[in-house]
């Protein structure tokens, strides 16, 4: 099972694409989500020969995938391709076993981003003085990144536990998506200029959006 402490310690080392290699840990050979007819795939997994595609409870060979690579300049320079799947293969292997740990993956990806923006956040402010001191050490400051730890604390605990129904799954996204466009304006200005933390916010969302399974069974 994917673990939150995976997710976050994937994106730390290797940033945003760090939680799309994991998916390597979770299946036998290398494998990468198709939802609603695209997939997002690490830079670093393109090119591999065994790499596989899930789409609706099916394993295919990426190789035999006939698709068109996406241009989005986010995306690209975090080292991440999206692709449109234009035709799969008549050949797959049966693996709906893989979709349990869809959901917590995208719960954990989106999770290491969050703590990845929260580092951003408390680097920025703690090079600046507002008020005769380093911004960081403002109260409003102190008490809104603690009142974000605590959240994303308990996400991280909530995320390891054997069973998230599909309730548990809609309110860990909502404090996810509370926690992330907080942390962007604490960050001011700087919070929605390319690059940074407005990069880690725009490719959290696209996860979600497109990942997020559009179905009711809980796992």
């Amino acid at each position: 099972m994917i673990t939150a402490e995976a997710c976050i310690e994937a994106v730390k080392l290797n940033g945003i694409a760090g939680g799309f290699e994991i998916m390597a840990d979770m299946a036998a050979e290398p494998t990468v989500i198709s939802n609603r007819g695209y997939l997002l795939a690490a830079e670093s997994m393109v090119n591999l020969t065994n790499l596989r595609v899930y789409a609706d409870g099916n394993r295919y060979a990426w190789s035999d995938c006939i698709a068109e690579n996406v241009h989005d300049p986010i995306l690209e320079r975090n080292g991440i391709r999206v692709f449109k799947i234009l035709e799969l293969p008549e050949t797959s292997n049966p693996c709906d076993e893989l979709r349990l740990f869809i959901d917590r993956w995208v719960l954990g990806c989106r999770l290491g981003i969050a703590f990845r923006m929260l580092e951003r956040l408390m680097s920025h402010l703690s090079n600046r003085v507002s008020f005769g001191q380093k911004t960081h050490q403002h109260q409003m400051i102190k008490q809104a990144v603690s009142e974000f730890l605590v959240i994303f604390t308990s996400l991280r605990t909530q995320l390891d536990m054997p069973t998230l129904t599909s309730v548990d799954r809609k309110y860990m996204h909502e404090e996810l998506d509370l926690g992330m466009k907080t942390i962007t304006r604490l960050m001011g200005g700087h919070g929605f200029l390319s690059g940074g933390i407005h990069d880690d916010g725009y490719i959290s969302d696209f996860i979600k959006i497109l990942y997020r399974m559009e179905h009711d069974q809980d796992g």
